[in-house]
């Protein structure tokens, strides 16, 4: 056929490669660091105290009592837990 030329719908130029970029992956939270540190909802760290495992009966009253709370945690070191739990 001389002089012939298909037309080409709508429908077989959008069936062409997607120029859409890939999203970004997300980050995932660090799961040792969930088990161990809480964000409050201004965004401080709060961890257990450390000294509470074993020989309590050693420590006084006082010093346990205080051991019972939990401490915020205070610089750099808060921040790259707060990273890690932003997840």
């Amino acid at each position: 056929m001389v002089g012939y030329f298909p037309i080409i719908s709508d429908h077989f130029l959008s069936l062409g490669p997607k120029t859409q970029e890939a999203p970004v992956p997300k980050m995932k939270t660090k799961k040792a660091v969930a088990k161990r540190f809480k964000l409050t909802k201004n965004g401080k760290v709060i961890r257990r105290n450390q000294l509470t495992g074993h020989f309590m009966c050693a420590k006084s009253s006082k010093r346990r009592r205080k051991l019972r709370r939990a401490s915020v945690m205070t610089g750099g070191s808060a921040k790259n837990i707060a990273k890690l739990l932003q997840g």
